[in-house]
């Protein structure tokens, strides 16, 4: 009994571990945006709020290129050491006051890489951003979603040894 308590507190340390790396992670920013000739529209945003559940350092732009018809697109958070990379699909919105410039588009993203404090990890979020098409505006893009440590193959086989140790001495008695 005492071993199957013990494989017990084992496996809630590890599931303890694992949820102590992950991240939510929340930002805004604001900016312009650019329609490039080759069908694509390129922003470049200054980060205005970030929130996250753990101490990372704070980033301060943003910027991210999107294919004008394919709404398909790569971004990057930064601040100059640490980044924060991404792609995501913007789903087509329709305004909702036909006679308002003001246009919302709604995003799927999904981590593709980072440096810093945000490197080797895997996560996937929303994203909105307002658009306001006379003055080529971003007026406002919210950035929210969830990220983790990737676990690194030594710390995998670490923890894997020692749970072959715990069911080896749950065998033993």
């Amino acid at each position: 009994m005492k071993s199957v308590a013990k494989l017990a507190s084992t496996g809630l340390l590890i599931a303890a571990a694992v949820a102590a790396n992950a991240l939510q992670i929340d930002l805004a920013s604001h900016g312009n945006y650019v329609i490039n000739g080759d069908g694509t529209f390129t922003s470049n945003e200054t980060v205005i709020f970030q929130q996250t559940d753990l101490i990372v350092p704070m980033l301060t732009s943003m910027s991210y290129t999107a294919d004008g018809t394919t709404l398909v697109g790569a971004g990057s958070f930064t601040n100059g050491t640490d980044s924060l990379d991404f792609s995501f699909t913007f789903t087509p919105d329709v305004p909702t006051d036909p006679f308002s410039s003001t246009q919302t588009a709604h995003a799927i993203w999904t981590y593709t890489g980072g440096t810093g404090a945000f490197a080797n990890m895997q996560g996937s979020g929303v994203m909105a951003s307002n658009y306001d098409a006379p003055l080529n505006q971003s007026s406002l893009s919210v950035f929210s979603g969830r990220l983790e440590a990737v676990p690194e193959p030594a710390s995998m086989a670490v923890l894997g040894l020692g749970l072959v140790g715990v069911l080896r001495s749950r065998r033993r008695k």
